[in-house]
């Protein structure tokens, strides 16, 4: 019998190891060599739509907070406290699905996590005071915090090397998509049916898709090839896959950590301590500034004298650029790797600082503020989506899951404390400038925090 090793480190090379009478082969130098499937565009187009889905219940709140302070005669920095729960949601979500998933399987709790964050995003159209909203909000942060790691960690386990970054940074900009969606819809659907049914839309939608994703998303290949007992179900992802595999494979996993030493505690020893440390506050400053920005540009727009039409088509805007941010973060960070990530936060450094030099948001004028944070939203989403594809890359798959987690855990800290700034800031600076204030020292500490990071994603090289 011909035991299959996956993730196996020795790559195509392990096909010429003898091993007592049998040949090792490397499943995960299959996996990397192997073909881009049918099988892999589903998956990815599920999590997508899975990952849009959140990101327009979870950024349509910020949208909805005029129309909830006016129903329930509540000042917008009321709602920090709402904000600082649901993240804090998030942060329970994430440390405890990324340990779930390594342990039970990347697909069962990330259904779960989906389940939990529909059903309170429903219950939100229920509430009818701060401490209503703050408890819905805060469960159905569990549920969305949990979803992100355990997708992130099943599409890289299921993609070639040679695509794993471009496809979660994909993933990962699809929060930027589910923010313009939500943008959209909530100018649909306010003026005319109210706070409370934006809730339900964004709800019923990630309800809807759960039983889809329970018969067609499959389960990693390499979670299931620790597993002796799920042999049928491995070989039936492989083929899915269109993977090559010997017919009497004994698959076992082998990342170059001996198994019995597998542990979350490698995250903060050699070789693994520096960049967890790295990964730690690059998370934390790029969720501060990006929540900061999505959470509480309308907010900000309007105590600055704009109109609601022009406080909405400002986040629309931010997240415009942040698509193209992303999406040009991703094929740059393919061609010369991630140190690249950079350059766009240098460039957010320059227009946050320009900006702050000016008298006043309103002397601006809407155009060039629509230039601005689309311009704002490029180099900030340019740094932040690609993160997930960096902890992907620096962590195995032993306890690649519960590193994603961790990693976006303390990235959580930082939004909590978006919340709290967000509200300051908007209570305390009419002008609206305070905020590129804050956006610039945000983004000179993710610009040494990429600095330290060792392990980056090297660029891929070409036949």
């Amino acid at each position: 019998m011909t035991d299959v090793i996956i993730g196996d480190p020795l790559g195509a090379a392990a096909f010429e190891t003898p091993v007592s009478a049998d040949v090792a082969t490397g499943v995960g130098s299959l996996l990397d060599a192997g073909p881009w499937a049918l099988a892999q565009n589903v998956i990815l187009a599920l999590i997508c739509f899975t990952i849009i889905c959140d990101g327009f219940a979870n950024l349509a709140f910020g949208l909805a907070i005029p129309a909830m302070s006016h129903t329930l005669g509540a000042e917008p920095r009321a709602f920090s406290i709402v904000f600082a729960f649901g993240f804090a949601g998030l942060s329970v979500g994430t440390v405890s699905a990324g340990p779930l998933g390594d342990r039970f399987g990347r697909k069962p709790i990330l259904l779960l996590s989906i389940l939990v964050f529909a059903v309170f995003t429903l219950a939100l159209a229920l509430a009818d005071s701060i401490g209503s909203l703050t408890t819905f909000r805060f469960l159905a942060g569990i549920g969305l915090g949990g979803a992100m790691p355990n997708a992130t960690a099943l599409i890289a386990e299921c993609a070639p090397a040679r695509h794993r970054s471009l496809v979660i940074t994909i993933a990962a900009l699809c929060v930027t998509i589910g923010g313009m969606v939500g943008a959209v819809a909530a100018s649909a659907i306010l003026p005319h049916l109210g706070w409370q049914n934006l809730f339900i839309v964004a709800g019923a939608i990630p309800l809807a898709v759960c039983p889809v994703l329970y018969f067609i998303l499959p389960e990693s290949p390499k979670f299931l090839a620790g597993d002796v007992n799920r042999r049928p179900q491995l070989v039936r992802v492989l083929d899915k896959l269109k993977i090559s595999y010997p017919s009497q494979a004994n698959f076992t996993l082998k990342e170059g950590i001996a198994e019995e030493s597998l542990s979350a505690r490698l995250l903060f020893q050699s070789p693994y301590l520096r960049d967890t440390v790295a990964l730690w506050m690059a998370f934390f400053f790029a969720l501060a500034l990006g929540y900061f920005l999505v959470s509480w540009i309308p907010t900000i727009l309007a105590g600055a004298g704009f109109g609601p039409r022009v406080a909405s088509f400002g986040l629309l805007a931010y997240n415009g650029g942040g698509l193209i941010g992303a999406i040009g973060a991703a094929l740059l960070l393919e061609r010369f790797g991630s140190r690249v990530l950079t350059l766009f936060s240098i460039a957010g450094i320059i227009l946050s600082l320009a900006v702050g030099m000016a008298t006043s948001l309103a002397a601006l004028g809407p155009d060039v503020v629509m230039l601005v944070l689309f311009g704002l939203g490029v180099s900030v989403t340019a740094v932040t989506s690609p993160l997930l594809a960096i902890a992907s890359y620096t962590y195995p798959t032993a306890f690649r899951s519960v590193g994603i987690a961790l990693a976006l855990a303390f990235g959580r800290v930082g939004a909590i404390a978006s919340s709290y700034l967000g509200g300051a800031v908007s209570h305390a600076d009419s002008a609206g400038l305070a905020s590129f204030h804050v956006s610039a020292v945000l983004l000179i500490g993710s610009t040494l925090s990429l600095w330290l990071l060792r392990r980056h994603i090297p660029p891929v090289r070409r036949a």
